[in-house]
């Protein structure tokens, strides 16, 4: 299945703390889009938040992401 990473740049107001808990909204939800989140990573100092995500394809993984957290990615790559 391919890799994507995934980039939000700067989520405004966005503490350690809300990135931890959108990521485990994903994570309750991935299943039922066929992807699986590999892990996360917040910079405090950009506001940017990487996810590194294994998905059959970019649909279902940008869906997972907005759906349970409303924030879609701002790049992703392959």
């Amino acid at each position: 299945m391919p890799l994507y990473l995934d980039v939000h740049n700067k989520i405004d107001g966005l503490t350690a703390e809300m990135a931890a808990s959108a990521h485990k909204k994903d994570l309750e939800v991935q299943g039922k889009y066929g992807v699986n989140y590999v892990r996360y990573w917040y910079d405090e100092g950009t506001g940017k938040v990487f996810c590194l995500v294994h998905a059959p394809a970019r649909k279902p993984r940008r869906r997972c992401t907005a759906k349970p957290t409303g924030q879609w990615p701002t790049r992703s790559s392959r």
